[in-house]
């Protein structure tokens, strides 16, 4: 139902204005969240490809949901997306360990929800390799 409204809201916003309506961001924000939670991967995954303000705080809470719910397909496959395409790099150095970090224990403990117990280990050693 919200996905449905959502769709038509961004379609609807977007044939008038162009694609950078106030509120696209938060719309787009909603629509994947309420498509990751519906279990619409496909769907998920192809509205992710848009560029859009807060995409990947939105990966991190689907991930993060989908961790919670066992979905470690999923989850995997949005944390490697984050891993390897960042949509932002911070300047601070320590802000970004700090990603890289949650980047990596988030993949450590989808490895171990797959019961691939090598790669989890990898996942948390690799950290404190340097």
């Amino acid at each position: 139902m919200a996905e449905s409204y959502l769709t038509k809201v961004l379609y609807r916003s977007e044939a008038v204005p162009g694609t950078q309506f106030e509120g696209r961001a938060e719309t787009l924000q909603m629509l994947v969240l309420a498509l990751s939670r519906q279990g619409k991967w496909i769907e998920t995954h192809r509205s992710l490809q848009q560029s859009f303000d807060g995409k990947e705080e939105t990966m991190e809470k689907i991930a993060t949901e989908a961790r919670a719910k066992g979905e470690w397909q999923e989850a995997e496959r949005i944390l490697i997306q984050l891993w390897n395409h960042p949509a932002t790099e911070p300047r601070d150095h320590n802000i970004q360990i700090q990603r890289r970090l949650r980047l990596l224990y988030a993949l450590a403990e989808v490895a171990f929800g797959k019961k691939d117990y090598g790669r989890a280990e990898t996942c948390a050693i690799r950290p404190t390799e340097r």
